[in-house]
């Protein structure tokens, strides 16, 4: 998406330094994107929605296997307790 380099520069330098316009988009972020010479509302609202649609958008890695916690060793309840419970 080219439009996220210049939302990014935009955003570090601020927009007073470097303007951002966002031309139209086609597809499903047609709908939330602002269009036109953004002001700081606009500016974080294009880079929110454009961020989670790079996001969306990932493959999750193969072939990594997660790390699994090593099996609880304590008891759930001391023996009190089991013993209040089961009255």
């Amino acid at each position: 998406m080219s439009l996220w380099p210049d939302l990014l520069s935009s955003a570090l330098v601020g927009l007073d330094k470097r303007a951002c316009a966002a031309p139209a988009q086609d597809g499903p972020l047609a709908t939330v994107l602002p269009t036109g010479e953004l002001d700081a509302d606009g500016l974080m609202t294009a880079a929110a929605a454009i961020a989670l649609a790079r996001r969306a958008g990932l493959r999750p890695v193969r072939g990594l296997e997660p790390i699994l916690a090593p099996a609880e060793q304590r008891a759930v309840a001391s023996r009190g307790a089991g013993a209040r419970l089961a009255r």
